[in-house]
């Protein structure tokens, strides 16, 4: 009988953290970050990605640059450094998290 009662105080006992946490598992809103005067969800606190290079030169080709020299990430913006067909320079800034030509 006491071998019975210790086996499901055991259970009992390992079994517990799992029900503490379940609630916090079916919870479907996402955790907030919370400073003294905004709130922020915290998938927004998160820092963006910036798009790869391959996109940007993709982006600078179909924007009449037809010879890349050079492809810099500088802050937010992507610097291409290049040639058109008739081997003017050009200079493009491609926004680094969007992909808008900025000039």
């Amino acid at each position: 009988m006491l071998a019975t009662i210790r086996a499901s105080m055991s259970a009992v006992l390992l079994m517990a953290p799992l029900g503490a946490a379940m609630p916090a598992l079916a919870s479907a809103t996402p955790p907030v970050v919370q400073s003294p005067s905004v709130r922020i969800p915290a998938a927004a606190a998160q820092p963006r990605q910036a798009i790869a290079e391959a996109a940007a030169r993709q982006i600078a080709w179909r924007s009449g640059i037809d010879h890349i020299e050079e492809a810099l990430l500088w802050g937010d913006r992507w610097e291409i450094a290049g040639r058109d067909r008739e081997g003017n320079e050009i200079a493009l800034d491609i926004h680094a998290y969007d992909g808008r030509v900025l000039r």
